[in-house]
């Protein structure tokens, strides 16, 4: 059975419970809201085996009764994968005086080795950053604190990971009029800051990290757990509103505008000199070798493919500790001579060679790094040179190293380490502003590149499960090849304007995950034929909204704006708020040409301009805008 990522979401039920509203998703909790505030982002059980991919369960006699002031869910679940299999009963209850239970009691059954069995909570950034607690522990100790702005990092010690603070049984939050107050049962229970792998969240979970992974479960072993989640609420019942069904975009200026936009490229992809070059042309190319002496050849090939005019080259170098001093020399040498005439390197960016994921790795050492600094500089080949992991950003700031004379820092970024479903994945389009700010926090004055970005790490934690036997590889997203994959990038790139974001490598060229001939493809070719006007400002939307995604800018023949619907749920928009700007007058919306790309971009193989819908139109105000699920909207107005 194929566990791959691209799989439907699960069916969704609406349970309510008076002013507690809260969506059932297979077995997890999602968007517990209460009186329209976000309580709770998810709540949900995690079976992950020993290499941390998280095992999918099969849902059985599922039961759900509710009425005004009450819900209750039943059912079974059992996740059987490879050695694992574990079976669980799931009872669920909310009420409407704002207490909301959730527990599971389940036994193994076969020995088999796992890193995490239990209950996870997902709390929601802008509801709880910088919020004070109150947890107790289970001898009845009192710690306090307050959630980091900047993110706090997860540290080795003893061999083993760290939490934020010590393992507690009840921990309670103030939310401005409203308390959050979770109880914990059958294990003790603590925190992380979950930024550090792009999750939009602080999460809760059971099983301190200082015990170590992995564990080993024995037939018949029982487990049990439980969250009770208690509201208190100081306002009345009607002060604060439901989530609206409309949205009503509002544009913010920032001082930056759109990030370069580069494409993954392999030196393995080497194209028939005969063939038209790709319909888009990226700011520059990312260009990963793992050896020096390939160097070279990697450059001349990547320089013809948009023949006869080159695409900048970002250059990833991997190398060792063992090998650093004489990769610098040889790469120096080589950059200064001009062997290459046919790519024009903009940067390079060196990183410690690696194998695979590991959930203990640190960044690349400062020491490997300064051997190319100080190569470069001494040969007078001016570039930048930047450093840090090919993994997430918590390598980074788990070991800080004190890069000297570096010029920027690079990691890569995917939004489901471990989350799988469409909404999370939307939700973690907009970690990369909290991530930015503390990479700058860290390393003061240096630019920022970001990439490879998939939606799903090649080579794992796989959220939605390993490939089974003989099953073909789960390392690319499906979704990157449907409207979802569009979508998410207006969305990413939004959160990259508000992050300043120098460099995105966004997605492959060509290959498995290549966007040619994708919606993808199809925002990155609107975004490359209408390049902001040099030296303009950038507006964006709310980056943490996870409904809908706007970016607007200015050409040098008039303005362009580009708007997604990040949901599953057809959403109406205002024209006002897409269209106008100051230089409008009352009464009047400028003439603009739109561009949607729906569902009607039916065949993932269809070239860009034949799954859309192009018309001339004149919104007048008042006017609405539809937009069905994850579809992007073009538009384009000529300077008058």
């Amino acid at each position: 059975m194929s566990m791959s990522s691209s799989a439907p979401s699960a069916r969704m039920h609406e349970l309510v419970a008076g002013s507690l509203r809260v969506r059932l998703s297979g077995t997890d909790l999602v968007g517990v809201r209460w009186r329209g505030r976000e309580i709770a982002q998810r709540i949900y059980v995690a079976v992950r085996d020993a290499p941390w991919n998280t095992i999918p369960g099969v849902i059985e006699d599922l039961e759900v009764s509710q009425d005004p002031e009450h819900f209750a869910v039943t059912f079974r679940c059992r996740h059987h994968f490879g050695e694992i299999d574990f079976e669980w009963r799931g009872t669920i209850e909310g009420t409407s005086d704002g207490t909301l239970s959730y527990r599971l009691a389940g036994h193994a059954l076969r020995e088999f080795e796992y890193s995490k069995i239990g209950f996870n909570l997902h709390h929601p950034l802008e509801e709880y950053r910088n919020r004070g607690y109150l947890a107790t522990t289970e001898n009845g100790q009192a710690l306090t604190g307050q959630l980091p702005s900047i993110i706090e990092p997860q540290l080795i010690r003893n061999g083993t990971l760290t939490a934020m603070f010590d393992e507690f049984r009840h921990i309670t939050f103030d939310l401005d009029g409203l308390s959050a107050s979770f109880s914990f049962e059958g294990d003790d229970f603590e925190m992380q800051d979950h930024r550090n792998w792009a999750d939009a969240n602080y999460k809760t979970y059971g099983t301190s990290m200082k015990r170590g992974f992995p564990f080993t479960a024995h037939r018949g072993d029982r487990f049990e757990q439980g969250i009770v989640l208690t509201i208190g609420d100081e306002g009345s019942a009607d002060s604060l509103p439901a989530v609206p069904i409309d949205s009503h975009l509002v544009f913010e200026k920032h001082s930056s505008g759109l990030p370069q936009i580069g494409q993954l490229w392999a030196p393995s992809e080497r194209r028939d000199e005969r063939e038209l070059p790709p319909p888009v042309r990226p700011d520059f190319l990312r260009v990963e070798v793992d050896r020096v002496g390939d160097v070279v050849g990697a450059l001349d090939d990547a320089g013809r493919l948009f023949s006869p005019k080159s695409v900048p080259i970002e250059l990833v170098l991997s190398t060792t500790p063992e090998d650093a001093a004489e990769d610098a020399s040889t790469l120096a040498n080589a950059l200064r001579d001009g062997v290459t005439s046919s790519a024009s390197v903009i940067r390079v960016v060196v990183l410690e060679r690696a194998a695979g994921f590991s959930a203990t790795k640190v960044a690349t050492p400062a020491a490997l790094v300064s051997d190319f600094v100080g190569a470069l500089r001494a040969a007078d080949a001016a570039l930048p040179v930047l450093s840090g992991t090919e993994q997430n950003f918590n390598e980074i700031n788990r070991s800080r190293p004190e890069y000297e004379g570096l010029d920027g820092i690079a990691f890569s970024y995917n939004p489901q380490v471990h989350a799988a479903d469409d909404v999370s994945l939307m939700q973690n389009a907009a970690t990369i502003v909290d991530i930015a700010d503390s990479t700058r926090a860290l390393y003061p004055g240096t630019s920022l590149s970001v990439g490879p970005v998939h939606l799903l790490g090649p080579n794992g934690p796989y959220p939605a499960g390993p490939a089974g036997p003989g099953e073909p590889s789960v390392s690319v997203d499906g979704r990157q090849r449907g409207l979802f994959g569009a979508a998410w990038t207006v969305a990413f790139l939004r959160s990259c304007v508000a992050a300043r974001v120098d460099a995105v490598t966004l997605f492959s060229l060509s290959g498995e995950g290549g966007t040619q001939g994708t919606p993808i493809g199809w925002v990155l070719q609107r975004l490359q034929e209408n390049s902001p006007m040099a030296g303009s400002n950038v507006s964006v939307s709310d980056p943490f909204d996870d409904r809908v995604a706007g970016i607007r800018w200015t050409t040098n023949s008039g303005s362009c704006t580009v708007v997604a619907n990040l949901s599953d749920e057809e959403l109406v928009i205002g024209a006002e708020g897409l269209l106008r700007d100051s230089s409008d007058s009352e009464g009047s919306l400028p003439d603009v040409t739109l561009r949607l790309l729906d569902d009607s971009f039916s065949r993932p193989d269809a070239g860009a301009s034949e799954g859309e819908a192009v018309r001339e139109a004149s919104l007048t105000p008042g006017a609405t805008v539809s937009l069905k699920p994850y579809a992007v909207l073009f538009i384009k107005r000529q300077m008058s």
